[in-house]
């Protein structure tokens, strides 16, 4: 009985914290730097994009539509980027070193909101 409540209480943990390392990884299509993606995300709801980028290149990312007002979008591994901007709906980052960045966007509103995001990743003099 002991054996069984610890897997299970393991089990809801890692169900539990699931969502938040959740992301959803954005891959371009062969030969292009940019992609957009619909999402829906309800009142002060947020979701975690992971692009991958050699150093040197820019990402942008932004909100697009009119319902991308009160739309959050950070950088959640700050450290890994030379340079980064977070602007209304937007960021950019210039990429320090290779890897994978983790892109958070939030809806930051009392509403469900359907938005698309552009991501871009390349050359680093878009930054």
């Amino acid at each position: 009985m002991k054996k069984l409540f610890t897997v299970l209480f393991f089990l809801g943990l890692t169900i539990s914290f699931s969502h938040i390392y959740a992301q959803e990884v954005v891959k371009f299509s062969k030969g292009k730097s940019e992609k957009t993606i619909a999402v829906t995300l309800s009142k002060n709801a947020s979701k975690t994009y992971s692009i991958e980028v050699r150093g040197g290149q820019a990402i942008i990312v932004a909100a697009l539509g009119n319902q991308a007002e009160n739309i959050a979008i950070t950088l959640q591994n700050p450290s890994a980027a030379s340079d980064h901007e977070t602007e209304p709906g937007g960021l950019r980052v210039l990429a320090n070193d290779s890897g994978k960045y983790l892109i958070r966007v939030a809806n930051t509103g009392n509403s469900t909101k359907t938005f698309n995001i552009r991501f871009f990743a390349g050359n680093g003099k878009h930054y």
